[in-house]
């Protein structure tokens, strides 16, 4: 079979560099195992394929016979000259490459692998087009492009896949090797402050944000999730904890959460919680649901500042509890009410250490309220009967407190 290209070598030293590129970039392919997705496991069997067997597959899909054919300057009938690499073609050239390539690796594969067959296992075109875009043997950076893109592009259709069925209340029970995908991805993942060395990069940082907030919430429902077993409340941990390392702002929430309380499998460090905490708000730009996260991370830092006796500064958790209740929390806002009016929350000891301001209080308690009122839109309210008459309890209070002032001539 005759193939034309839009590539051709620039001089054998040029073919010699690129060969052994191919070669390396192939073995990580192998080693990876996720030939076995594509149905080309049997390119794998025993350790995968000799050098020279690889450096000819690539001579193929470059449209020459053999090795040989490669060192030479003449390029192969009907090719157009252009560039050297993949980075440095047009995306139609580049997808039009694909294609050729596919199609020599096919026939290749179909006729000369190995010689007498014995080894060849099911191959389909479809299988041929997913080697070439995972190898991409004719790129500047293979070892890059064909791991760790490509692994980006499978963890994202399996989060999604995963994400898809828990929204059908489908049961989730992603394999080892999915797991493996999806933590390996994640760990390849550049870390925030990296963003802006990759501009020359094929991944986008968006994309890239896309990814981590999409493995943080499926790593969260996981977790939540209560009919799950432990190995993957475990899978769901470790995808939580490669994130927060990532300095991904809504997987930190979700950590610290978990820290803040008594989850089964996380022993509580409140230090952490509000580390981890602060480091969410401090990236709030880069949170997709903005509002409900910087909610959750006001309501850990908040109450730990209030309550913890290690870390206890009265001043800041008023602070922490009236930002959280501007961005929507309902428990924020029934604590700054609390703080601002001398309240005592349940089960907590009266210690003040703000001044009285009752009419500040009842601004905080009216936010309470209409968050209360939304919440309980959707649910029974009988069983939100007790949050309302604590609520209503505390507005009394607050509203003695304001007529007191008044009457002694203090501002309200």
């Amino acid at each position: 079979m005759d193939f034309s290209f839009f590539w051709v070598l620039n001089d054998s030293s040029a073919a010699g560099t690129l060969s052994k590129r191919a070669v390396k970039s192939f073995e990580v392919l192998v080693k990876s195992g996720r030939l076995d997705d594509m149905s080309l496991g049997w390119l794998a069997r025993n350790g995968g394929p000799k050098p020279k067997l690889v450096k000819t597959l690539f001579a193929a899909i470059c449209g020459r016979t053999d090795v040989d054919g490669l060192r030479n300057n003449n390029p192969p009938p009907g090719a157009i000259k252009s560039s050297l690499s993949d980075e440095q073609c047009t995306k139609d050239e580049l997808a039009q490459r694909r294609k050729l390539q596919a199609a020599a690796a096919y026939d290749f594969l179909a006729t000369r692998w190995p010689r007498d067959g014995s080894r060849r296992g099911p191959l389909s075109m479809e299988s041929a087009a997913r080697l070439i875009d995972a190898w991409q043997p004719t790129a500047e950076r293979p070892t890059v492009d064909a791991t760790i893109e490509q692994d980006f592009v499978e963890a994202e259709r399996l989060i999604g896949t995963l994400l898809g069925r828990m929204a059908m209340d489908l049961p989730v029970t992603p394999t080892q090797k999915e797991r493996s995908v999806i933590l390996t991805a994640i760990e390849r993942v550049p870390d925030i402050k990296d963003w802006s060395k990759l501009i020359a990069a094929r991944l986008l940082p968006m994309q890239i944000a896309l990814l981590q907030c999409d493995a943080g919430e499926l790593a969260t429902r996981i977790i939540n999730d209560h009919t799950a077993d432990a190995a993957l409340h475990r899978f769901g941990l470790d995808l939580l904890e490669r994130l927060t390392a990532k300095d991904d702002p809504y997987a930190c929430i979700q950590l610290a959460t978990l820290l803040s309380r008594h989850y089964p499998q996380i022993k509580p460090n409140s230090k952490r919680a509000l580390d981890l905490a602060w480091k969410g708000v401090k990236a709030k730009d880069q949170l997709r649901r903005k509002r409900k996260s910087l909610a959750e991370a006001y309501e850990i830092i908040g109450p730990i500042y209030a309550f913890d006796h290690e870390l206890e500064n009265r001043q800041r958790a008023l602070e922490a509890f009236q930002e959280g209740a501007e961005w929507g929390s309902f428990i924020c806002a029934v604590h700054a009410a609390a703080l601002l009016g001398h309240a005592v929350p349940p089960g907590k000891q009266k210690r003040t250490c703000v001044e009285l301001q009752p009419a500040k209080a009842l601004y905080f308690l009216g936010m309470a309220k209409s968050e209360f009122n939304r919440a309980s839109a959707s649910v029974d309210h009988s069983n939100l009967r007790d949050i309302e008459e604590f609520l209503n309890h505390l507005r009394e209070g607050f509203e003695s407190d304001c007529k007191d002032a008044c009457v002694q001539g203090e501002p309200a």
